[in-house]
């Protein structure tokens, strides 16, 4: 356990880069199969406080920039079911699922 805390803690130090990716044109998203049943998991990736042991992908919050997250979360969401994604079963963990409650209804 303690040496899966200093190896979590020394690669996210060492790999802790943000990538930028070159838009290079429009990309269709996938199409439902049908008889497929499909999961969906979101990952609300802030937290108020950044717990030492934890290894999820996560953020100190800051409210202005998780509503944002929240507002495509949503329009993703919906571009999904529009393309007739139906989703059996929805799966929010994080970071802090909760940290912004009105948020996720």
């Amino acid at each position: 356990m303690v040496t899966e805390a200093f190896l979590t803690a020394y690669l996210k130090r060492k790999y802790n880069k943000t990538l930028q990716f070159d838009q290079f044109g429009a990309t269709e998203p996938p199409r439902p199969e049908k008889g497929t049943e499909y999961l969906l998991y979101v990952h609300i990736p802030y937290c108020e406080e950044l717990c030492p042991y934890c290894s999820f992908n996560r953020f100190p919050l800051d409210k202005q920039i998780a509503r944002e997250y929240f507002r495509s979360l949503r329009k993703e969401i919906r571009m999904y079911a529009d393309l007739g994604f139906d989703f059996a079963s929805a799966y929010v963990g994080g970071g802090t699922p909760t940290v912004l409650p009105d948020e996720l209804a």
